[in-house]
Parts: C-alpha cells; sequence; structure tokens
C-alpha cells in the first residue's frame, strides 16, 4: 500500500468495519455445506483460537475483519449442461503479454524473482532491542499463526506443486542499537537493513533464501516499531536476500496509522509481502471510493475485487498465474474474435487443476480478464450475491499505480460501497459486459462456476 493511501484507508476500513453479528443463515452454500456470510466483514464463529485476540482488537477499532481462515473445496460433481470448449483457442503465450510501462508488476516480465511463489524459500528474522518488548519469547510460538496462513495460502492457492517453506529460529537476537534508532515504517533504511543482518548472520544460515520476514516481540511500542518494505538488498556471509519486509508487532493497542495496526491481520500481511516481493500494485483507480471522496469517483479501478485491492479477498487469478500458482493448462487464450465461443471456468477458489482463466488479447498491451468467484477458499466470506464471473481489463500502457486493473461492470451497475466497493459487479447469468465490441455473457452458472460466451 503506498504512503498516500495509509490514512484514508483506515476510514473505509472503519466504514467497512463493523461488523455483522450473524451469518446469512437462509441460504447454503452447495460448496461448503455452510451458511453463507452476509459480508466481508462479518463475524466468523470458526476463527481459529490464535486469531481471537486480535480479532477482538480490530473489531473494536471498527476494522473490518475478513477471514483469518480458508475453506478447503474441491470440484463438485455437478456439471455445465452447455456445450463448450475444452481447449484454448490460442497458445497461451500469444496473452503473455509484455509488462511494458506498468508501474509495478502488472503482466509478464523477463524478471522471475518474484514472491511468493509456489517455491518460495523464506527466512524470518526475530529481532529485539533495548527498547522493544523483551526478546525472550519463541518466535515460532509468538507469530505461529502468521507462519501457518502463509503456509496454507501458498499450499492451497497452488493448482501445481508446491515446496514453499519459511524457517523460524526459536529465538530473537539482539540488535546493537536501539530500534528507535533507525526508520522503521514504510521502507527501512540501508543502515537499518545493514544492521538487522549483522545482529543475526553468525547464527543463521541464509543459504538459498528469497525472502526475508523480520518479527519484533509482541507487545513492542507501535511508536518504536511497524510494518515496513526494505529500502535496499540483506547482505548476509551467504549472498543477497532481495526481498525483505518487517512485520509489525503483535500489541494491540491502536497505531497511528495503517502500518501499525491494520497490516497486524494477515490478510493485510499478506498484501503488503506481495508490494516487496513481486512489486505488484494496488489496484484502487483514484481511490475516490477507498480514500474517502479524494479523486475521480468513476475511476474506481477493481473496487475491493483482490487481494491487491485493500486485502478483502483472495488473490486475483491473474496474478495467481504471473507468480505461478495458476499454470498454463487451466489458462484459456483468445486471440480472434470471428466466431461465438464459449468457455466453463472453474471458481477460482476451488482446488483444481480444471481451467480457471479466460483471457482475451485486445492488443499487445491490453487483455480482458475472466474468472469465476465462489464463496470458498480465501474467498469464503464472499456473500451469495456477489458470485458470479469478474470480467476486467489489464492494460499496460498505463503508467500510473493503481490504474492497471479496471472491473467492468453490467450496463447500469451503479458503484457501490457496501457490503464491499463493486460487490455488486460479478456477472450473473445471462448478465454481461461488452469492451471494444467485445461482449462477454454468463449463460449457465452453478456451483461448478460459470459458462462465459464471448462474441463480437
Amino acid at each position: 500500500m503506498k504512503r498516500k493511501s495509509l490514512v484514508v484507508l483506515l476510514v473505509i476500513l472503519m466504514g467497512f468495519g463493523a461488523q455483522s453479528a450473524s451469518n446469512a443463515a437462509s441460504q447454503k452454500n452447495p460448496l461448503t455445506s455452510t451458511s453463507y456470510f452476509d459480508s466481508l466483514c462479518s463475524k466468523d464463529t470458526k476463527t481459529p483460537k490464535y486469531w481471537k485476540k486480535l480479532e477482538s482488537h480490530l473489531s473494536s477499532l471498527g476494522l473490518c475483519n475478513s477471514g483469518y481462515r480458508h475453506v478447503p473445496v474441491t470440484m463438485p460433481k455437478s456439471q455445465p449442461a452447455s456445450t463448450y470448449n475444452s481447449q484454448s483457442p490460442g497458445k497461451v503465450e500469444f496473452c503473455k503479454i509484455d509488462n511494458y510501462k506498468s508501474a509495478g508488476t502488472r503482466a509478464f516480465t523477463a524478471n522471475k524473482d518474484l514472491h511468493l511463489n509456489p517455491r518460495t524459500k523464506m527466512q524470518v528474522l526475530p529481532l529485539y532491542s533495548s527498547d522493544t518488548a523483551p526478546g525472550t519469547g519463541n518466535p515460532n510460538v509468538d507469530y505461529g499463526g502468521y507462519f501457518k496462513y502463509l503456509k496454507d495460502f501458498v499450499g492451497y492457492v497452488s493448482d501445481g506443486p508446491s515446496d514453499f517453506s519459511i524457517k523460524v529460529p526459536n529465538k530473537y537476537y539482539k540488535l546493537a542499537k536501539p530500534l528507535s534508532t533507525y526508520k522503521t515504517e514504510d521502507q527501512l533504511t540501508s543502515e537499518a537493513i545493514g544492521d538487522f543482518a549483522a545482529a543475526a548472520d553468525p547464527f543463521i544460515d541464509f543459504t538459498g533464501v528469497d525472502y526475508v520476514l523480520i518479527v519484533y516481540p509482541p507487545g513492542t511500542s507501535i511508536d518504536v516499531a511497524s510494518q515496513a518494505g526494505g529500502g535496499g538488498n540483506l547482505r548476509t556471509n551467504e549472498g543477497e536476500v532481495k526481498h525483505v519486509i518487517a512485520s509489525s508487532p503483535l500489541t494491540y493497542k491502536k497505531g497511528k496509522g495503517f502500518h501499525t495496526t491494520a497490516v497486524l491481520h494477515p490478510m493485510h500481511l499478506l498484501h503488503e509481502i506481495f508490494h516487496p516481493g513481486a512489486q505488484l500494485e494496488d489496484h484502487n483507480g483514484s481511490g475516490y471510493w477507498q480514500n474517502a471522496n479524494a479523486g475521480n469517483r468513476d475511476e474506481v479501478g477493481m473496487g475491493n475485487w483482490g487481494l491487491m485491492s485493500h486485502s478483502m479477498t483472495d488473490l486475483l487469478t491473474w496474478e495467481k498465474w504471473l507468480l505461478g500458482f495458476t499454470l498454463d493448462e487451466q489458462v484459456f487464450c483468445q486471440t480472434s474474435f470471428v466466431e461465438k465461443d464459449s468457455y466453463w471456468l472453474a471458481p477460482s477458489g476451488v482446488k483444481t487443476t480444471k481451467k480457471k482463466l479466460l483471457v482475451l488479447k485486445v492488443s499487445e498491451h491490453e487483455v480482458i480478464v475472466v474468472e469465476s468467484a465462489r464463496a470458498s477458499g480465501f474467498n469464503y466470506k464472499l456473500p451469495k450475491s456477489s458470485e458470479g464471473a469478474i470480467v476486467y481489463t489489464v492494460n499496460t500502457e498505463e503508467t500510473r499505480w493503481e490504474y492497471g486493473l479496471t472491473l467492468l461492470r453490467p450496463k447500469g451497475t451503479a458503484i457501490n460501497a457496501k457490503p464491499f466497493v463493486l460487490s455488486n459487479s460479478s456477472l450473473q447469468k445471462g448478465e454481461y459486459v461488452t469492451y471494444k465490441g467485445i461482449k462477454i455473457q454468463v449463460t449457465e452458472a452453478g456451483p461448478f462456476g460459470d459458462v462465459v460466451t464471448v462474441s463480437k
């Protein structure tokens, strides 16, 4: 999250955040056999014990508690009755548009050192100092819920093989200087990163490490430490680690801004990890709806669809494809629009190797992307009314951060803010969007996902 939108983000999270006390008990989710949630912020009675105190803390501040877990789901036995293409009409390489002028990683790039991915090797670097809470605890115990969440995420969203690992020491290492000596919010200085490495390098083998996650003892003052990205490589005896992030300490007090409080939620931390790790962008457009009436109200970006749009829903399948979680074999690529074609897309939150992504190449630098959203996996809190196909554009000629991805809405659909921004813009059966003469319509829908028909 860029610094300019941190304070105003708290405003919108507080707007969403008053937790709904009840779940939508009137209708069962056929994928999970449980009741649907009213909103992404609804109280979850099955929140793991580790997170209960944080859930109460964030709720007391009026912030949204999106999911602290995931609901594993496999494909149902039901299948579409429609006729549809089972193979991609074009080679998927044709739809791998180049990142071109993108502000961050918005499309495919020659840089393959993007994390997290199914093979990421993460090293936790626990640190304390004279002005933090005592470093007497075990980081594996103190932050075990976070490490489990990260492992669960990578393991579940990887539809192919996964070899993700996190190495965690059983102690904190002492810094020579007080932590308050360094700038510890937004971006760590090269001095801080150098001193942090020096404190632990004699004790940790950094061989093969892709990403370093710094943690401080729980209870450390949030005036001393907060979440921050790395401002340079972490140099060790075993070589340099390019990707570094510090987590805000698990301290149950109201912080001065986003980087001390809201990022304590594991989904928010995951969002932040993808910034220095993969240079994924935020997708908020002007930020009018996310930033308390600032900017152009019509430039809404992805609303709250996708992890990088305020950490309320699962990572977009397009970004999962960029990072290797979604396989080439799961992608339909269409480059010609002479004939009408139909495709069956399995839900993005279901663990399967079936096709999940439809990419329509509009030009060398723009594609239309379609995926199927159901209440499952890390999207288990998705309200029933928001289930459907989501259609969005990826434009790599757009140079501005936050503007590269844009959700397409059915004609006549107003921009809504609740239960989340653009929650009403998924395509239900019979609904369609048209972009540059290309019509995308949902012609069949069910627990199995969506059948999408493309015509011109």
